[in-house]
């Protein structure tokens, strides 16, 4: 039953409050003192039609709120719970259950809202419960019994009290089989994204298994891919490195004579020994060096850099695929 009402800056009333109790209530009064407007703030609160004309002058917007409580197996609990706007109970109905329904209407017909509960809701939703909660005996109020809801809510009520509790007791279970059938879609569901997501890692394993990667190999085949693209020009820096140590007057041969010079002025001067054996270390060590110089040139390979660009290309793929994976 509707308990309380509460009507702000609808027409004439700038703000009512009716608390009513069990039994009948008469609203009387003078033309014009605002009866018609309570019918109509039901109305708002049943879902129909708002119209902005209703806005008190002056308002920003108009607001009407009702409280109903109704038992637990209540139909409008039922489309209550389809909503989620009330737990979904087991099959036993609850207690009493309070419905706090609430409609604003704003001036320029842009901003009205509907809630129930304290929850937002579609105007449609606000119908579909006010409807079995609000009946307004009007001229043409008799038009709603041509909708099926209202047909089968009217068979159920002279079908008799029994008829209503078993629809109930079937609309809970229906509610149940609906879970249960969204609960094993959803686990099926995850069944088959572990089941993809298994497949992807495994394909992705084998990929990464394929390529036979080895820990520092990329700055190796870096540095070697560099050092093939430059063998050409490391080759002839070698070669001049190597004549100017080894040719006619050459390093190699300055060194030699110097300690030759030395080493005889050592005979006579003991002190210069430590010297003479230095230019002999320095004159071995050009010697030496102009022979690895040969051994160290390499004649460019373009198969040889292809190769290791084509690995390189193939680790940093795989480094973009998976490697910022945790």
């Amino acid at each position: 039953m509707l308990n309380e009402l509460v009507v702000e800056g609808l027409g004439v009333i700038e703000r009512a409050e009716l608390n009513l109790e069990c039994g009948c209530s008469a609203l009387t009064g003078e033309t014009g003192a605002g009866k018609t407007l309570v019918v109509a703030a039901l109305g708002l609160l049943a879902g129909g039609r708002s119209v902005r004309a209703l806005v008190r002058e002056g308002a920003a917007e108009a607001r009407v709120e009702g409280r109903f409580v109704v038992p637990g197996g209540h139909r409008s609990v039922d489309v209550l719970r389809r909503h989620g706007i009330v737990e979904d109970d087991p099959v036993e109905p609850g207690p009493e259950v309070e419905i706090i329904m609430t409609r604003t209407v704003t001036a320029d017909g842009k901003g009205g809202r509907a809630r129930i509960n304290g929850r937002l809701t579609t105007i449609a939703a606000l119908a579909e419960v006010g409807e079995l909660l609000v009946e307004i005996a009007g001229q043409h109020e008799a038009q709603g019994i041509g909708a099926p809801a209202r047909q089968r809510a009217l068979l159920d009520s002279f079908a008799g009290p029994g008829c209503v509790e078993r629809a109930g007791e079937l609309a809970r279970a229906v509610r149940a089989s609906g879970r249960a059938r969204r609960e094993l879609d959803e686990r099926l569901s995850s069944e088959r994204e572990r089941e993809r997501e298994a497949d992807l890692l495994r394909y992705e394993s084998a990929e990464i298994e394929s390529a036979d990667l080895h820990v520092g190999e990329a700055e190796v085949l870096t540095a070697e891919a560099e050092r093939l693209e430059y063998a050409e020009s490391i080759a002839l820096a070698l070669e001049r490195a190597g004549e100017a140590l080894r040719s006619e007057g050459g390093a190699a041969e300055i060194l030699a004579a110097a300690h030759a010079d030395v080493a005889g002025a050592a005979r006579r001067d003991a002190t210069l020994a430590d010297l003479a054996e230095r230019l002999e270390t320095m004159s071995l060590e050009a010697a030496d060096v102009a022979g690895d110089l040969g051994l160290r040139m390499v004649a460019p390979d373009p198969d040889a850099l292809e190769t290791t660009r084509a690995r390189l290309d193939v680790i940093s793929r795989l480094a973009r695929k998976y490697g910022d994976r945790r």
